[in-house]
């Protein structure tokens, strides 16, 4: 049931983060980066809650963030 209750709360904060995108600017900037970093620590460590395939916006996003050289030179293995 904990378990449940936290990954519905990430799916909540997902779909708020993707209502947000259009506000992002071009620029990277902190917020961006901190958002890539957790989108990237999210599909990593919580595979199971395939929020791309709910949150299309925000995963097309994610990819173009994640084509960044900093973002890439910094990636883990």
């Amino acid at each position: 049931v904990w378990i449940t209750r936290q990954e519905d709360a990430i799916m909540r904060t997902l779909k708020e983060m993707e209502k947000s995108l259009p506000s992002l600017t071009d620029a990277f900037t902190i917020d961006q980066v901190t958002l890539a970093c957790a989108l990237g620590y999210i599909t990593y460590r919580h595979g199971q809650l395939k929020w791309k395939e709910n949150y299309k916006q925000l995963a097309a996003w994610y990819e173009k963030a994640m084509k960044r050289e900093s973002m890439q030179k910094t990636a883990p293995n």
